[in-house]
């Protein structure tokens, strides 16, 4: 079940001192600023899933900060999916800088500064997970932090839609349904990297993304057959066993 936290129920002057504590409990070490002083408002709507957990928020104009103290202070190592729903949001990471704004999404890593910059109110959907998880999918992807991905890109648009649709969903299946969906969401969003970084320079890197997706697909869909085995699953995907493995 969805936890929902909110300032309404603070006095005025009080409110962006709570929301600095619900943005840091909701997810990792951070500073907030706002010039909306007793006009602040702000509620966030959360859902685990395993180790990952889907936010909503939903807020005024701020600035947020994750800086080098936070850090240093921090034993989180997480990255961040920010899904837009409404309103424009700057993020800023690596010496890079993405506009987002609805229906487009970026990443942020914990481990190295950032801020986020939000001019008017906005929503957003965000997918926190451990580093680790969309890592062993991709390798190494700091290339990517700060960057916007479009709907104007089919896989891109097909991340953005499951992603969101995804994050309405998990508190209406059973946990090990939302494992599966989290698997699957992981490895589009994979995939959608993956793209981009050879888009340039096209390798087997994609490629291998996609046979990894569609091999995993198989098994989970199969699980319960007696038949199923590794030569099995290659055939059905057409690749040879060896290369499965």
């Amino acid at each position: 079940m969805a936890v929902v936290l909110d300032t309404s129920s603070s006095v005025p002057d009080r409110r962006l001192a709570v929301w600095q504590d619900i943005v840091c409990d909701t997810f990792v070490g951070l500073d907030c600023q706002s010039d909306m002083h007793d006009a602040f408002w702000g509620s966030v709507s959360q859902s685990a899933v395993g180790p990952a957990t889907f936010t909503r928020v939903d807020s005024c104009a701020q600035r947020v900060f994750r800086t080098p103290s936070r850090i240093a202070r921090a034993s989180e190592d997480f990255v961040l999916v920010a899904l837009g729903n409404s309103g424009v949001n700057g993020v800023y990471q690596d010496g890079r800088e993405a506009v987002v704004s609805a229906g487009q999404f970026t990443i942020y890593d914990t481990t190295r500064p950032y801020e986020l910059r939000f001019d008017d109110s906005f929503s957003q959907t965000i997918l926190q997970m451990p580093r680790k998880l969309l890592q062993q999918r991709i390798g190494a992807f700091d290339k990517l932090t700060a960057t916007t991905f479009s709907s104007d890109r089919p896989l891109e648009s097909l991340v953005y839609e499951f992603l969101v649709g995804m994050s309405k969903t998990i508190d209406h299946v059973d946990p090990v349904t939302a494992t599966r969906l989290l698997d699957q969401a992981l490895d589009l969003v994979a995939m959608a990297f993956a793209d981009r970084m050879h888009q340039r320079s096209p390798d087997q890197s994609s490629h291998r993304s996609a046979l990894l997706y569609r091999l995993k697909n198989y098994i989970l869909t199969h699980l319960r057959d007696p038949k199923l085995s590794m030569p099995r699953a290659a055939a059905a995907i057409g690749i040879s066993p060896r290369y499965c493995q």
